[in-house]
């Protein structure tokens, strides 16, 4: 009896999740690396093994999501946020491509707070160069390990996602 059951409810879990737009989807073209791509160690340690991201980005109270998805056609990676965690929509907010992107790259949660730009970190901002960035809510920080570093934010005023650079 026990073996009837287990396959009906993990069938009527799955049957639910689909109803109720819990499982995510990918845009057309895009996928979700494979497992071969998060085994780096350096991933040890980061939330999400640094491809998925969950906070509140808008600050309407209510959490969203971001994950690093990649091109089925070439080595393109795109962050996607999907808002109010809304899995069944999701937005191309940034794209690149780099070698090895996806054994390399990943994303992490930016609380609120002050990121130093590079010229802010260096010191040698020109007139009009913004010194730092500040967070109201948190953001995306998108890296490459041992590398470079870009802050992912929602702008109030546009309605969307702004990109600066981070200082080391």
């Amino acid at each position: 009896m026990k073996k009837i059951i287990a396959p009906l409810v993990l069938t009527a879990a799955l049957a639910a999740c689909s109803i109720t737009g819990d499982i995510l989807k990918l845009p057309e073209g895009w996928r979700l690396p494979d497992r071969q791509q998060a085994t780096e160690t350096w991933r040890n340690g980061v939330p999400g093994r640094g491809l998925s991201v969950t906070a509140d980005f808008d600050g309407d109270g209510t959490p969203d999501l971001a994950y690093i998805l990649e091109s089925e056609k070439d080595t393109t990676l795109g962050v996607w946020v999907y808002m109010n965690g809304n899995k069944r929509s999701g937005t191309l907010i940034n794209h690149g491509t780099l070698p090895a992107a996806a054994k390399t790259t990943g994303i992490r949660e930016a609380k609120p707070g002050a990121y130093p730009t590079p010229c802010g970190k260096a010191g040698d901002c020109a007139d009009g160069q913004p010194k730092e960035t500040v967070l109201k809510n948190s953001g995306i920080d998108l890296f490459v390990n041992q590398g470079s570093r870009q802050l992912l934010y929602w702008d109030d005023a546009t309605k969307g996602f702004l990109k600066s650079p981070i200082g080391g």
